[in-house]
């Protein structure tokens, strides 16, 4: 069995770090998708959506996550540069599990993308 967790637990954990020790309140994080959503660019063509409430992260292979680092990507969030996750599903598995691109797709579930 490998060592997984759940995508939303973890953005909801992150959530909370930011607020508590960043100052990232609810209206700083609509900022920052405000200025994602009119910045006219959208993610690349031919990316593969899965939607975050399947997804798990493969502990086994990535790094904790970084509240901070993840706030870095949040603040020059842009999705032409927001290279898509490798995930894949483990054989005898019905389940998701990234296991690269984790911050980023963090980034990406905070600022209100599904």
């Amino acid at each position: 069995m490998r060592l997984t967790r759940k995508f939303n637990d973890v953005v909801e954990e992150v959530r909370i770090v930011l607020q508590t020790d960043f100052n990232v309140t609810p209206d700083k994080i609509k900022a920052y998708r405000e200025r994602v959503s009119g910045n006219g660019h959208d993610f690349p063509i031919g990316t593969n959506y899965t939607p975050f409430t399947e997804q798990h992260l493969d502990y086994e292979v990535q790094r904790a996550a970084i509240p901070q680092h993840i706030l870095n990507i949040m603040k020059n969030y842009d999705p032409r540069l927001c290279g898509p996750a490798s995930a894949c599903q483990i054989i005898g598995e019905d389940i998701t599990t990234i296991y690269d691109g984790q911050q980023r797709s963090i980034a990406t579930a905070l600022l209100g993308y599904k």
